[in-house]
């Protein structure tokens, strides 16, 4: 359980840093495009809708390879 109880409470510090620096809650994907966005370091000036959807699904790659999800092979 501690673990999960650390897990929910870095979330939460997460999620108050970028209301500090963003001024408002950012929603799950809002938080998965920043993560896809920091582990390519594309910053184009415009974004398709496909560089976004590629971007999440970069970040959902980062955020699972960890546990060793069967998902993290397609990424």
């Amino acid at each position: 359980m501690f673990a999960n109880d650390d897990l929910q409470q870095r979330w939460w510090n997460l999620e108050a840093k970028l209301v500090e620096r963003f001024g408002k809650k950012p929603d799950l994907e809002a938080i998965l495009f920043l993560i896809g966005l920091q582990e390519t370091g594309f910053m184009p000036e415009k974004i398709s809708k496909e560089q976004k959807q590629d971007l999440m699904h970069v970040a959902v790659c980062t955020v699972l390879s960890p546990s060793g999800s069967p998902v993290v092979i397609m990424c």
